[in-house]
This record gives structure tokens, sequence and C-alpha cells, in this order.
């Protein structure tokens, strides 16, 4: 008993009073908040009404857990959890779900703020990434979506955004430079315009007949890391200056373009009953707020708490693993380790089993269970046959890629090398060789030209009389937990995080011995002696100089000059020092 007073009394301050709030769900969404019923169905049914516009214009496919809005009444209790002092409402892209974030509106208002956000949701999974001004522009843009008498309509006026241009121009240079960080974006004084011209410039460049045509060039290029200004000559071909121009003209017009669409939305139902929120639930939930502004140690000690209330709980310990990796705590492990033994089937937390597991086996059974429960989440299904082919299990890694309905062009780059490698070991060559020509077809960047010109060449190789244990380069770090803390998606980044990652260190000497077991030890020779070297991920080991990136390696002692690229490591078996990322032997 004195053990419970003393844990309440602990917790008291860390854990928020959940006693006015209450959750709704449809079938789309998770709607938690303090404010009336009249306003939380009415937010909800916008969302899925706009839902219903997006999948039938877009094939659009909804994330694999519920998105959860969070509608705050008060002011203040918003402004705890906001990302900046002008921000009407917010997205976080969190790994483990996607929260949109809302303050206190009038009724239109929380209309158009719903759609705006669910929009930075939609551009959080595109695979061309943003700028701040583009991404507030066109979930602008998109906010004023409305039904007609024939379908929908989108690109309706925004007075006080017309109001605005007219009166406080933001010069087109400032406005397509700006980031996250600038005064245009995170300054009441600056942030009106900002949003108004951001809506302005992408309403002329997607609906004014003079840009419309070219305007999908535009946001790849600006991906790719063309300037801005040269992106926009490029692209439409005009200087900015020019376009300037055109774009003030454009809002002192006396109308504007608007496009319809010949499609209804679903019918919604608005009566969607509520039910109370437990402590426990609104803990996890404003943790995860907390942990979308980078607040990693109250979202911990929150946390923490929340663990010790219900001990038997998964979800607080799910929260916890993706806290402590980003904020640098020690306990990631432990963390993943006790969601697990919980029960925790949570679908993206069960990409990082194989990081935290440090175990193929357990790791494959782990990502074949989220499969069967979410066959339509494709990133686990390209890990599990990632794991497949570790164990070399070819055709099990054939067959499970087989289930992916589509390829995005950011799996590209995953897909290709694990189907063509589990191909190529299965004697299939009329599968692995046409497999590598789209490869190299699709590839766009040089970079990635290379790489499908290392595999398309791996393809053509004619298969071995005795083959050998292979060593696998396909690149493994699609889905690991990032390093360092990065971005969460949030309005001025549609990514959710930048993976950190250490540079090598590297070693010139010699390979004078390697021990084929698992994980196999390669011994090493520098100048200060022999080094033992792990090579615990075949799949991020990479022959350098070797036309399909893999090379022969021998078993055994021997001499070869060789260059070594490791990371250092300890706790590691057989008195190795480091592990092993990749070789260039010397002539």
């Amino acid at each position: 008993m004195i053990r419970q007073l003393a844990l309440l009394t602990l917790t008291a301050g860390l854990i928020p009073a959940a006693e006015k709030y209450t959750v709704y769900e449809t079938e789309h969404f998770e709607l938690i908040t303090d404010g009336s019923r009249g306003r939380a169905q009415d937010v909800l049914a916008q969302f899925e009404r706009v839902r219903s516009f997006f999948v039938k214009t877009m094939a659009m496919k909804d994330p694999v857990l519920k998105p959860r809005i969070v509608l705050f009444q008060n002011e203040k209790d918003y402004r705890d959890h906001a990302l900046n002092a002008v921000s009407a409402a917010h997205y976080i892209g969190l790994p483990l779900r996607d929260y949109i974030a809302m303050g206190p509106a009038e009724s239109e208002r929380n209309r158009r703020v719903a759609v705006h956000e669910y929009v930075h949701l939609l551009v959080h999974y595109t695979d061309v990434p943003l700028p701040v001004w583009l991404n507030e522009g066109v979930a602008e843009l998109f906010s004023t979506i409305a039904a007609v008498k024939k379908g929908v309509q989108v690109g309706s006026p925004i007075p006080e955004h017309i109001f605005l241009v007219r009166n406080d121009w933001v010069a087109l240079s400032d406005l397509v430079g700006a980031d996250q960080d600038s005064k245009y974006y995170t300054r009441r004084e600056h942030a009106g315009p900002f949003y108004a011209m951001s809506w302005a410039l992408t309403h002329m460049l997607m609906l004014d007949t003079r840009y419309r045509p070219n305007y999908g060039r535009l946001a790849p290029a600006l991906a790719a890391g063309t300037p801005p200004e040269q992106a926009f000559q490029q692209t439409f071909g005009k200087p900015l200056a020019e376009i300037d121009k055109d774009l003030q003209a454009y809002v002192r017009g006396n109308s504007v373009n608007v496009v319809n669409y010949e499609i209804a939305f679903d019918k919604v139902d608005e009566k969607t009953a509520p039910r109370a929120v437990t402590d426990y639930e609104w803990g996890v939930a404003t943790a995860d707020l907390l942990t979308g502004l980078r607040k990693f140690d109250q979202a911990a000690a929150r946390l923490e708490a929340l663990t010790n209330m219900q001990p038997q709980r998964a979800e607080a310990w799910e929260s916890l693993t993706f806290v402590r990796w980003t904020g640098k705590q020690e306990g990631a492990t432990a963390a993943f380790a006790k969601a697990r033994a919980l029960g925790s089937t949570h679908p993206n937390l069960a990409l990082w089993a194989p990081a935290y597991l440090q175990d193929r086996a357990a790791a494959k059974d782990v990502l074949a269970i989220t499969v069967t429960k979410y066959p339509a989440f494709s990133d686990a299904r390209l890990r599990l046959a990632e794991m497949q082919l570790y164990n070399q299990e070819f055709q099990a890694a054939l067959d499970t890629l087989k289930g992916l309905p589509k390829i995005t062009p950011k799996q590209v780059r995953y897909y290709f090398p694990t189907y063509i490698q589990a191909a190529w070991y299965l004697d299939r060559m009329d599968l692995a060789r046409p497999a590598a020509s789209q490869f190299v077809g699709l590839a766009k960047t040089e970079e990635e030209k290379g790489n499908a010109k290392r595999w398309f060449d791996f393809a053509m190789k004619d298969f071995p009389k005795q083959l050998e244990a292979p060593v696998f380069v396909a690149e493994q770090s699609t889905f690991v937990p990032p390093r360092e803390p990065g971005e969460f998606g949030a309005d001025e980044d549609p990514k959710w995080m930048r993976v950190g990652r250490k540079p090598l260190s590297y070693a010139t000497g010699a390979m004078v011995n390697l021990e084929c077991k698992d994980p196999a030890v390669v011994h090493f020779r520098t100048g200060d002696g022999v080094m033992k070297v792990v090579i615990d991920s075949p799949g991020a080991f990479q022959m350098v100089g070797a036309s399909n990136g893999q090379g022969e390696l021998t078993c055994g002692p021997q001499e070869r000059a060789a260059k070594l690229g490791y990371y250092p490591k300890e706790g590691l078996a057989d008195g190795a020092t480091a592990v092993a990322r990749s070789i260039e032997f010397l002539k």
C-alpha cells in the first residue's frame, strides 16, 4: 500500500488528468477532445469526406494505423503542445503514429484547418519532399475544398489571404528561400503574409493556364537540390522576377481560377458516439505530442510514469522505445524488449525488430506476424523479404515480394536488389535479368543509376557450378531507426525524420584471415597489429570497386592488401572490436 501511494505521489505531476476528454472513432480516424460533441463530430466528418475525395482522385492509401487527431478546446492547453507561437494546428508524422493537433477555432475555420493538416499528412507519404512554402501552399489551396452541385470544387479565393498579399507583399526570392527556421515562418508578424503568399503562388502555379502544364516538374527539381531561382527558370522558362510580376497581377485581378471534379464526397455518419478517455491513454497521446516537439526528457518522464501506472500495458513502452532512441537516452533496446514481452504487435515497431533483436530468425518471425496482420503494409513486406534473403530462403523472399500490390519510387532501391538476388540464387535468370533491366530503367539520379548498373552486371553473371554462401549487398538502412534526433514531419518538413549516420572509420593494411562462421570474423593487420572485425550485417557490407558491389571473399588464412571501412563497437564476441561495412582490395 505504501509503495502504491509513493507511485501515485511520484506520477501525479507527470500524467495529465483525462477526466474532461472523450474519444471518437470512425473507420479511418481517431479523435480525442475536451470540446463539444458537435465540434468533434463536425471535424471527424470533414476528415472522412476529404479522405474519400483523395482516395478517388489520387488513389491515396491509408496509413497502417488510424491517424490520431487531438482537438483542444482551450488555447493554453493547445499552446503547451503547439509547434510555435503562431500555429493554429500542426501535423506530426511520428514513426509510431500520425498525429494532428488542433487548437480552438470557429466552425468554418475548423473545416479548413482539418483539411490543411490532412494534406500535410498526405504529403508526408509522397515520394517528393516539398519546400516549406509549397507544402503550406498546397495545404491552403486544398483547404478550400467544398461540395458543389456537380461534384467537388477546389481553389475558391480566401479573402484574408487576398487582403494580405495585396497589402503586405513578400518578395518571391524570400518566400521560396525560406525554411522552417525562417522568420517568415516562425514569427507572428511574418507568418500571416507567408501563408498568404504561399497560397497565392501555389494557386497560380497549379491553376493558371500559363503555369499549370509545367507545375509537376517543379517539386522534383527542388527536391533534387536545384536552387529555387534556377528551378523556376528551368521549369517555367521565366526568371523569378518575372514570375513575381505575374503573381502581383494575378492576385489583383477580379477573378481566380477554380477546378471542379465530377465526383462526390462519400456520405458520412456525423453522429459518432464518444467514450471516456483514460488517464493512461491521454498520457500516451500527450507524451507523443511532446516527442513531436523534441521534448524528449518530458516525454520519457511521462511515459515512464505510465509504465508504473499500468505495468501490463504495452503502449507506453512502445512510445518509450522511440523516445529513448531519438533522444539519445539509455534503454531503448530494453523498452523494445518490454513492449514485445507485453504482447505488442505494433506494426511500425516491428520494422525495428532486426535492429533491436540482433537475431535474424526472431526478427523474421516478428515481421511475418506483422505482414499476416497487416497484409497491405508494404514496408514490412519488403523488410521481411530482406530477412528471408539473409536466411537464404530465396523462394520465400520471392513469394513475399509477390504480395506487394505496387512498388513506390521510394521502395525501388530496396525492392530490386532483394528480388534480383533471390531469383539469381534460385537460378531463375528469367526473373532476375528482366528485373535488373527494369531497375536500370527506373533509376533517376546518378547514384541510383550506378547502383542499378551494379545489380544489372550481377544478374548477367552465369550461375556458378559450385555455389558458396552468398554475401548480400542490398542496402538495409530502409527501416532502421535513426541514431540522431531528426525532423518529424511537422508542417515545416514533410519527412518524418532525417536518418543520421556517423562516418565510417578506415584502416589500410591487409586481410590475413577470414573465419566463415555466423557472424563472419575478419582478421585485419595494420601498422598497430591485427584487429578482429565482424561482418554482422551482410546486407550492409560492400565490396568497393567490384562491378556488382560484391566481389569474392575467400575463407581461411590469406594475405590481401586492402582498405577496411568499419564502425568501432564494444561487446562483440571473439574479441572483435568493430563491425565491417566495406572493404576495398588494393592492387
